[in-house]
């Protein structure tokens, strides 16, 4: 190997300790990935985030305990939602009805569906 080509193949390998600053970006060269290595053998990627439909789901099948007359009960979220809105509607609250009566022919029409199937 002649000089010039000593020089080249000395400035494209890893700089040498003496004057080699470790710092941001710039970790030790003992600790480095040698080339055709991976950092990540296994592969292991990032999960998926859940579609919003299982969370949805996740979240109204979720237990809480709600007093009732005086004794706590555990409930789902949804059967605390829906009482709240059958407690409402009897209280002649519009609003309440109008929600009842889309989750009732949402439901229905849902349930004959899969029935006919």
């Amino acid at each position: 190997m002649t000089e010039n080509s000593q020089q080249e193949a000395d400035s494209t390998a890893a700089p040498r300790s003496s004057n080699y600053e470790v710092g941001y970006c710039r970790p030790p060269i003992a600790t480095r990935w040698p080339k055709g290595i991976c950092g990540n053998p296994a592969r292991i990627r990032k999960k998926d985030p859940k579609p919003i439909a299982t969370l949805i789901d996740d979240f109204f099948h979720e237990n809480v305990n709600v007093p009732e007359k005086g004794v706590t009960r555990r409930m789902t979220k949804l059967e605390v939602i829906l009482r709240q809105l059958l407690s409402q509607a009897g209280a002649g609250k519009k609003g309440a009805l109008e929600v009842l009566m889309m989750y009732q022919a949402h439901f229905t029409k849902r349930n004959k569906r899969w029935t006919t199937r």
